[in-house]
């Protein structure tokens, strides 16, 4: 991650003297970085100014000593109460050695939290020796890449690109998320979220509407292709990572959009029904309904959320994850739970954006099949089929449970959409479910 986070100090730095005078900064940003020299003097004039953007103008301005700066990193990054220095622990302490960016021989000083933020440096492991050491300019632009750090929670993430005016453009829109109080950490949403990947939905859900509502959204999506979206989780030690690219993003964020212009179409249609029940506005209507009621459970807030979490890592990863989801659905009717709103609207809406017209097709055939029989044993003895089918630990077992159930039901049933996915047979099992139990206790079967 040395050459991404590097890349936001760069452009940090160079962004920074083009505002302080365009005219002496003009030009292609390569060539204004390479003539920059970052000594000394430099340091000392601008190592506030990656501070004041990642924890806020307001925050740090009122601030003189750098014992109390540190503190504030804190907030952020794995600070010891005892430090009382910034420059002085780390670009001014130096001693001779080798670069681990650049490779240059010469004054190094070792990584620090706030310089290099994701080095897993274990004590017990890792010697002192073999730790990140950087020359001042290198230190300096990977100190300045926090200026695009954003923080939620434990998940820390920021964007990368080739193209720094595109990164530029990503940052410029995605920092109005900060909130300042809260020394500039990304705002807190109407939906909770305690993991890093439905933290990170959530929070590209939200950057989405924000977007939208700017109108500044199609202009975002046509750079999105170009950026990627590191993410890093964890306490202490950095123990999580994930890099998501800029085609998963850029479908990602053409699907919220989707959620979000349906939801409002939907509110419309039917005018007060849902926003009043869910305090929540027309077009959050789609994405909440679901996405709020995959909370199962257990007793535990993290434990309740733990499945939603690994909903939201495959659906970042551009898939549907249907066997995760019937494990949350089952979970839940047997707690008597609601069935999560708009389901069928959600997964259609996501296949279609991700281009998955085979899935696309294989869904709705299945799920039509299991919401047709859903509602066939709706209301009668033969609901606990639901939990037979379940149960079933192979393809020949949840043939055997269909033919049970439609001897039992006296109906003809169409096999082949089943018998065509054979090698597909818990996903087939999992979606089928999820239609039944929709039928049985969820909504309507266009949703």
């Amino acid at each position: 991650m040395l050459d991404e986070y590097y890349r936001n100090g760069k452009l940090f730095i160079t962004q920074m003297l083009k505002n302080e005078d365009p005219i002496k900064y003009f030009g292609n940003r390569d060539t204004v970085f390479a003539r920059i020299d970052i000594d000394d003097i430099f340091i000392k004039k601008y190592y506030r100014q990656p501070l004041s953007e990642l924890l806020g103008s307001a925050n740090v301005s009122k601030i003189d000593s750098e014992r109390d700066l540190v503190k504030l990193l804190g907030r952020y990054f794995e600070v010891s109460g005892k430090s009382r220095e910034l420059l002085n622990a780390s670009f001014f302490k130096t001693e001779n050695g080798r670069c681990s960016y650049c490779g240059q021989e010469g004054k190094v000083f070792a990584n620090r939290s706030y310089v290099f933020p994701f080095e897993r440096k274990i004590d017990s492991i890792a010697p002192e020796e073999e730790r990140l050491r950087f020359c001042k300019r290198c230190g300096f632009t990977f100190y300045s890449g926090m200026a695009y750090l954003y923080a939620k929670g434990e998940l820390l993430f920021f964007f990368d690109s080739y193209n720094l005016d595109s990164l530029l453009l990503i940052n410029s829109a995605f920092k109005d998320l900060r909130d300042p109080t809260q020394m500039n950490k990304i705002k807190k949403f109407t939906i909770p979220s305690l993991h890093p990947y439905e933290t990170m939905l959530i929070t590209l859900y939200e950057f989405t509407k924000w977007l939208k509502q700017k109108g500044i959204l199609t202009e975002t999506i046509e750079i999105l292709r170009e950026i990627k979206l590191i993410l890093f989780s964890g306490s202490a030690q950095i123990y999580l990572s994930k890099v998501f690219d800029g085609t998963i993003l850029e479908k990602i964020v053409r699907f919220f959009n989707v959620l979000i212009s349906k939801g409002e179409a939907l509110y419309q249609s039917r005018p007060g029904e849902a926003p009043q029940k869910m305090r929540i506005s027309p077009s959050d209507m789609i994405f909440h309904g679901f996405f709020r009621n995959l909370e199962v459970s257990r007793g535990h807030l993290a434990e309740n959320l733990r499945p939603r979490d690994q909903i939201a890592y495959s659906l970042l990863s551009g898939k549907v994850p249907f066997e995760a989801l019937n494990e949350v659905i089952m979970e839940r009717h047997k707690n008597k739970q609601q069935f999560p709103f708009y389901y069928k609207t959600f997964i259609i809406s996501f296949l279609e954006a991700f281009g998955l017209d085979e899935e696309r097709s294989m869904f709705e055939q299945i799920n039509a099949l299991g919401y047709a029989l859903g509602r066939e044993i709706k209301g009668t003895n033969l609901e606990s089929f639901l939990w037979d089918i379940f149960r079933a630990r192979g393809y020949e077992d949840l043939l055997n449970s269909l033919a049970e159930l439609q001897l039992k039901l006296k109906i003809p049933l169409d096999w082949r959409f089943i018998c065509a996915y054979e090698k597909d047979w818990r996903k087939v099992k999992a979606i089928l479910l999820n239609g039944m139990a929709n039928a049985i206790y969820g909504g309507r079967e266009s949703e």
